[in-house]
């Protein structure tokens, strides 16, 4: 998969809740709130010039600006959203011990 389908969300929930200033129990609302509606982004798009992949990153930084705004209104996401998303929905290893 391509990380900008992945990661584009929760960057930029996490610039923007940074830049406002945003509490840690509301930080972490709003960046389980980006990580639901993240996309697959499938790798061979990239590689075969796909141009939909363009769309990833403006996709993901709409849905982490909203995401800002949706947990402030109160709908946010669970503390352990990054496990739930990044593991048992996408599969993805845990590596807890790496820095």
């Amino acid at each position: 998969m391509q990380a900008h389908g992945r990661y584009a969300a929760v960057g930029a929930a996490a610039a923007l809740g940074v830049a406002m200033r945003l509490d840690a129990a509301t930080l972490s609302s709003v960046l389980g709130a980006a990580a639901t509606p993240i996309g697959p982004a499938p790798r061979n798009h990239l590689e075969q010039g796909v141009l939909i992949r363009n769309a990833w990153a403006a996709s993901g930084a709409w849905n982490g600006i909203m995401a800002v705004e949706w947990a402030v209104c109160g709908t946010g996401g669970l503390p352990h959203f990054f496990h739930d998303v990044y593991v048992t929905v996408l599969g993805g290893e845990p590596h807890p011990s790496r820095s």
